[in-house]
């Protein structure tokens, strides 16, 4: 596609109003109003593309078919959106309709963030690295041979993708590709110095994809066996992104079924300490839903079904009503109060921090704050203690439940950004600990070596400058810039 046509493609994502007759209902071009841009845009996590146009622009509806062959190319990595609006226009600093494009990344938040531009004369090959360069890096674990086995063990009938490579960062397309992805299966970055991993899966050229899979396994009817598959054609997001989805697709045949989420609170034998076994002791991120009546608990369960192929998380609630002693335990600890219920809270045992549901709780709401978490854009307080769901002594009375629906409003709290490497990897920690403590005190060691050899160095800089001193003015001066030189070289 030549350069000339390709300008003429992009400046007709403009005419998706004037034009919607042309594409199919199916399009990945989208047509938007002001309120559209409000909640899908702005409202929702997805990364998205936004071009702004006037009304009759009618030199661009030649090149519509192209318009829909370039949202083709782009999808999965990006919405695109095409809307006529003079205030959000003017609000985004827009002065002429079809001039460029502007791109809001994942998250929620995307109003408090000013978004990135560019022409709309850009190449696709332009558009797509940008698209790449907005791609978070939370959904990639940095693999060394010490945490290998405890994450290939992480839900162990999930797809895991491996990606070798030569390079510390992880390139723009496993990003997306991670990203896409997120709640199907788990992704790894091997870099090429991990010896014995690359030795392991016989990798002898960098970049290298492998994927691991269950299968049936042969000769054994009914048993699954993990498979390793290394990925043959070239690493491309569109060339990837197919066979993934349909490994994704056949692995779901061998998901356990899901179970039913936890009731907490409750005395009964084998829930009592459900809290601390499926969260504390496992070290995964807990969502509690926190309500009144268990009439939210069907809407808890379509979240939970949705997300507990990623295994990033487990479910559990609790009934504020009908445990109102325990609530009036639990609720502070959380940073909530009876008046926000009902909602969820998730918390994350290893790392003591806790992350309340910021709006009033509903099913898309929720989902799209667990996609925000994941992807960094929640912010957290750290929790004094561990909520305590056992139901105490018997001899609890009525009296104390009613003195919980008298619950003090929870004092404000700090808060901070989640920590993503450590959400990514909390159940991956545990094996480089050990590594990186003896890791760390090499370091300083090697440092302050570092340090004295630098001041060794200075100080003979600066005796052989200050004996320079008594030539000819001429030899001063260049012993004078080369002791500078020296200095910058060494910083």
């Amino acid at each position: 596609m030549s350069p000339r046509l390709l300008a003429a493609v992009a400046v007709a994502l403009s005419l998706v109003a004037l034009s919607a007759a042309m594409f199919a209902p199916d399009s990945n071009v989208a047509s938007l109003d002001s309120d559209g841009f409000t909640s899908q845009v702005l409202g929702q996590p997805a990364v998205w593309l936004v071009e702004f146009h006037q009304d009759k622009c009618e030199p661009c509806l030649q090149f519509a078919p192209e318009v829909a062959k370039v949202a083709d190319l782009l999808k999965g990595l990006v919405k695109i959106v095409s809307l006529v609006s003079p205030t959000l226009a003017a609000k985004y600093g827009v002065k002429e309709p079809c001039g460029e494009v502007l791109f809001f990344p994942l998250g929620e938040d995307k109003e408090e963030g000013d978004p990135e531009r560019m022409p709309l004369s850009s190449s696709l090959k332009a558009l797509t690295a940008a698209v790449y360069s907005l791609a978070p890096d939370s959904f990639v674990r940095h693999i060394t041979a010490g945490s290998l086995e405890v994450f290939a063990q992480t839900n162990p009938l999930q797809p895991k993708v491996f990606l070798f490579t030569s390079k510390k960062e992880t390139p723009g397309m496993y990003k997306v590709l991670s990203t896409t992805f997120r709640k199907d299966a788990l992704f790894a970055l091997v870099h090429e110095s991990e010896k014995k991993i690359v030795a392991r899966f016989k990798v002898t050229k960098f970049p290298h994809m492998s994927i691991m899979f269950p299968a049936p396994s042969p000769g054994r009817e009914g048993e699954v066996q993990l498979t390793v598959r290394d990925f043959p054609g070239p690493l491309k997001y569109h060339s990837v992104a197919p066979q993934l989805m349909q490994l994704v697709a056949a692995a779901r045949q061998f998901a356990a079924p899901s179970a039913e989420i936890v009731e907490l609170g409750t005395g009964k034998v084998g829930q009592d300490d459900a809290f601390q076994t499926d969260c504390v002791d496992s070290n995964r991120l807990c969502v509690i839903g926190l309500f009144n009546t268990d009439s939210p608990l069907d809407q808890l369960k379509r979240v939970a079904a949705k997300w507990q192929r990623g295994g990033q998380f487990v479910f559990m609630w609790l009934d504020a009503g009908r445990h109102k002693a325990v609530a009036a335990r639990v609720l502070p600890v959380v940073g909530v109060s009876p008046p926000d219920l009902p909602t969820a809270v998730v918390v994350s045992p290893r790392k003591m921090r806790c992350a309340a549901l910021p709006e009033a709780f509903s099913p898309p709401v929720l989902d799209a704050f667990l996609d925000s978490l994941l992807a960094g854009r929640v912010r957290t307080f750290a929790l004094d203690r561990l909520p305590s769901f056992l139901p105490g002594q018997s001899g609890e009375t009525a009296a104390a439940s009613e003195a919980s629906e008298e619950t003090e409003e929870p004092e404000q709290i700090e808060e901070e950004e989640f920590d993503l490497a450590d959400i990514m990897s909390e159940q991956v920690e545990d094996a480089d600990a050990v590594a990186s403590k003896e890791h760390k005190i090499l370091q300083a060691d090697k440092e302050a070596e570092e340090e004295a050899a630098r001041k060794l160095a200075e100080a003979e800089a600066a005796k052989k400058a200050s004996k320079k001193k008594k030539k000819k003015s001429k030899g001063k001066k260049k012993s004078s810039k080369a002791a500078d030189a020296d200095v910058r070289d060494e910083l």
